[in-house]
């Protein structure tokens, strides 16, 4: 496996969303020069000046330490374990600390569709750097990309685009994840939360209800669950209602009126309504 693939792209890849520029591997020893001479000359960067590309990159830093600056991301130690993302037309440098070398990976990408994660708040150059630690499954990703792009077979760059995709969700989720880690009240707090209302699904309760039975004060509840889940409990809540009604349309002769009240919407035209904006369709058009 040739340790470092530099990719072109079509204008078929470009319209799938990402599209990958390059992908490696390198070890670099204690007191060896950084980057090697090996890079593409548009990669090579002196360490001290700094570089600006005009594509993202993904880091992986397997063993080793070292440092990384960007301009909105200041300036961080990176040690082994630690993922970093390096974004379109910003300045950055980095290397690895002369008394250990490093071992990193990389996979360099662009497209609208990481634009998008970007503007939505998933991604930030003022939060550059992600503490993972060591992720076996992030390797293998890695090796599959190298390998698919030194065999280059027929739509591998779509391959490669999901082994990207699937690299960007494992980095944010192992993150965010070994924070709460920490403290392992809130994962706990949050399952319990969804197994009540798992539990509660036809009953008629209310968030500050929840927050009650678990023992907790509403508003630490509300920001907690929504936090780890990306959503308020009261819109989970009407989500979990809201596939039970799927179920109930697919698997019984129940009205439309009837199921809207055992899952204890307002009203059935309320309840229609927010089946609509839901998935697309009436509860009528959906149970045809």
């Amino acid at each position: 496996m040739i340790p470092i693939q530099y990719i072109t792209e079509n204008e078929r890849d470009l319209l799938w969303g990402i599209s990958v520029c390059s992908v490696g591997r390198q070890q670099v020893g204690p007191g060896e020069s950084y980057p090697p001479r090996r890079h593409a000359d548009d990669y090579l960067f002196d360490p001290a000046v700094g570089r600006v590309l005009h594509e993202y990159q993904l880091l992986y830093i397997v063993a080793g330490s070292g440092r990384l600056r960007t301009a909105h991301g200041g300036d961080h130690r990176i040690d082994a374990g630690t993922m970093f993302v390096l974004f379109p037309d910003e300045w950055h440098s980095y290397q690895p600390d002369p008394a250990t070398g490093w071992e990193e990976y990389w996979i360099a990408f662009k497209g609208h569709n990481v634009d998008q994660r970007v503007e939505a708040g998933f991604l930030s150059p003022t939060h550059p750097v992600y503490r993972v630690g060591q992720l076996e499954t992030a390797v293998a990703l890695f090796h599959d990309a190298l390998h698919a792009a030194s065999v280059q077979e027929a739509y591998f760059q779509q391959l490669l685009c999901g082994i990207v995709n699937h690299l960007l969700g494992l980095m944010l989720m192992t993150h965010i994840n070994r924070d709460y880690a920490r403290s392992a009240e809130v994962p706990e707090l949050v399952a319990s939360a969804r197994d009540y209302m798992q539990h509660h699904i036809e009953d008629d309760i209310t968030m500050p209800g929840v927050a009650a039975a678990l023992a907790v004060s509403y508003t630490t509840f509300r920001r907690i669950f929504r936090l780890y889940t990306g959503m308020a409990p009261s819109h989970y809540f009407t989500n979990l209602r809201l596939h039970r009604a799927k179920q109930l349309l697919r698997s019984t002769d129940a009205t439309i009126k009837e199921i809207a009240y055992r899952l204890r919407f307002e009203n059935p035209e309320y309840f229609a309504t927010l089946f609509k904006k839901h998935t697309g369709m009436r509860p009528s058009e959906f149970r045809r």
